[in-house]
């Protein structure tokens, strides 16, 4: 788990650079949220090919098809127009970034194909030694270059941060990794994009928000990303229960051929001599 640890935080750290470089408008890179959002969503496409080009799932329509499904889904809830002039570079960006996140799922699910093979928790510890010890050259170079200036914060925003790093970062990715090890990548990232819809529906049960609605085209794209994550769950689930029938039987075949060498292996015993 050390070496994978070391291994991990490079691509993971390049992955949410490009996501969050992809939202810098002052860069010159920024795209829209929704834009970002739904591209960010197609870590699911990626991954399915990925796994097939990897020979790690089988092509299969159904599967497509998902996935596809989802993608619709995913611009029916934001309300993406690809039609509008908006900062290609970025989507561009935010499109290489959902590549790595979805080549990280399938690398992570072959460096631990087996439930309880890491502990996930101690893992993701050693993954952030390795941030630590990575990040500050980064952030110290930028700040005596001028790219990156520190400046500090206050207490509340400090406790913002930490809050939103133990829960949207530690917590979240920790989960995220669990579920690799024990469904697939692509289950996975068909549920991250569940918080799609998630996400706006919180906004629109929150009295903060402003004119929150949910009209026809975020009941449909719902529909359709949650269909296409049930419909691959099962999918994967039968696969798992026909996996688990044919090792059985296999054991048995093997067991059987075993007691049948034993027995041809083993002498016959002397006949017993008749009483005088």
């Amino acid at each position: 788990r050390r070496v994978l640890a070391v291994y991990y935080p490079p691509p993971w750290l390049f992955a949410n650079y490009l996501f969050n470089l992809s939202l810098c408008k002052s860069c010159g890179t920024g795209t829209t949220v929704a834009s970002n959002t739904v591209l960010n969503s197609t870590a699911t496409l990626w991954a399915l090919l990925i796994a097939i080009a990897i020979k790690d799932e089988t092509a299969t329509i159904t599967k497509l098809l998902s996935v596809a499904m989802s993608f619709c889904g995913a611009v029916l809830v934001t309300g993406v127009d690809f039609g509008q002039d908006e900062a290609m570079l970025g989507d561009i960006i935010v499109t290489c970034s959902a590549i790595g996140f979805g080549l990280l799922s399938i690398l992570l699910k072959r460096a631990v194909p087996d439930e309880g093979a890491v502990d996930f928790p101690m893992f993701f510890g050693f993954v952030g030694i390795t941030h630590t010890l990575l990040c500050i050259p980064i952030m110290i170079g930028f700040h005596f270059s001028g790219l990156e200036t520190f400046e500090p914060v206050s207490s509340w925003v400090m406790l913002c941060l930490t809050i939103n790093g133990l829960l949207g970062t530690v917590a979240s990715n920790v989960v995220w990794a669990t579920a690799i090890q024990l469904t697939s990548p692509l289950i996975t990232n068909l549920g991250t994009s569940l918080s799609i819809p998630f996400s706006f529906l919180a906004d629109y049960i929150n009295p903060l928000s402003k004119n929150p609605s949910l009209d026809w085209k975020y009941v449909l794209g719902t529909l359709l990303i949650l269909l296409s994550f049930i419909v691959v769950s099962a999918i994967e689930d039968q696969g798992g229960e026909g996996e688990e029938e044919g090792e059985k039987e296999g054991l048995k075949a093997a067991s059987d051929v075993l007691e049948l060498e034993k027995g041809i292996d083993t002498p016959l015993s002397p006949p017993s001599e008749p009483p005088e």
